[in-house]
């Protein structure tokens, strides 16, 4: 699922060359619920931003789902991370202007889900955080708890292959955490994939294994076993790009997004693919969660009843 070989990110100062990544390897297999810990410094939020697909690495490769997403471009990333990636932050990122229901239906806009299936979709996600009943409430009336709950929803929306937080307990207290971290337990026991970035030892140890990172450097589950599968620091073999024991190749350029179809990248009139006119913005969304604003929802409400 997740393949880091060799990743470095680099940062030059004048003659100064600061390794903010050094050499990792890791992998993370489908399924796992995997925490990666270390302190402010230590590269974790660097190590996010790639496996996020916001950023890429300057060394190395990293093989998402079979993708090599170094040979990607913008608006393709823009792309996998709006499919593939649910973003859940310690800041919750919700829009103040839109209420639960509102927030978690934005990134289905962006994505073209037909209007019906949005609201089938919000429905399922907030009666999953216990929050229907709340969904017309804006985030300034939900408490804090409430209101990463209401992120939980919207990544569960779009029904991502992996859930990607990012010190999601961060802003909460302890009783509101174990709430939190019950909901990623039942996410995981449905087969989800599962990335959990901390500083907190407990948090971190609720994981079913725990990746550490300091100076740039992971330290455990890395030097004699990067991959985590008992085998002694081989990289998969690029007839084996997943780590699943299977045999393939690399999607070809002709074969982008792994469907066995040949043909050529989306036209920049057609980002996603899907034969519809229009863009992504990707630098206003960045992170594929319709954080850019509520007037992409005023646009295609369909004169649907909102609330």
């Amino acid at each position: 699922m997740i393949i880091f070989d060799n990743v470095s990110k680099i940062y030059r100062m004048g003659d100064e060359t600061l390794y903010a990544l050094d050499h990792v390897s890791l992998h993370i297999r489908k399924g796992e619920f995997v925490s990666i810990i270390g302190p402010s410094g230590s590269g974790k939020s660097t190590l996010m931003n790639i496996m996020g697909c916001l950023d890429v690495a300057d060394e190395g490769s990293y093989i998402l789902d079979g993708l090599p997403i170094e040979q990607y471009t913008e608006d393709e990333l823009a792309k996998i991370r709006n499919r593939k990636i649910g973003f859940i932050f310690q800041s919750f990122n919700l829009i103040g202007d839109l209420n639960a229901e509102e927030n978690v239906e934005l990134p289905l806009i962006y994505q073209r889900v037909p209007a019906r299936e949005r609201k089938e979709r919000v429905k399922e996600a907030l009666e999953k955080v216990d929050l229907y009943n709340r969904r017309e409430h804006r985030p300034n009336q939900l408490s804090g708890g409430q209101q990463q709950r209401v992120a939980i929803a919207r990544a569960m929306a779009s029904k991502p292959d992996i859930f990607l937080a990012d010190e999601p307990t961060g802003n909460l207290d302890s009783h509101t955490s174990m709430q939190i971290m019950e909901l990623f337990h039942e996410l995981h026991s449905e087969g989800h994939t599962i990335v959990l970035i901390t500083h907190d030892e407990g948090v971190a140890s609720q994981a079913e294994r725990s990746i550490r990172i300091r100076d740039g450097h992971v330290e455990d589950a890395s030097t004699s076993d990067p991959y985590g599968d008992g085998q002694q620091g081989q990289t998969p073999a690029p007839s084996d790009r997943n780590g699943d024991g299977q045999q393939g190749q690399i999607p070809a350029s002709s074969d982008r997004n792994s469907d066995g179809q040949q043909g050529q990248r989306p036209a920049p009139s057609d980002p996603n693919g899907d034969g519809q006119q229009g863009q992504i913005p990707a630098s206003s969304d960045p992170y594929g969660d319709g954080k850019a604003g509520q007037n992409a929802a005023a646009a295609e409400n369909n004169g649907e009843d909102r609330t």
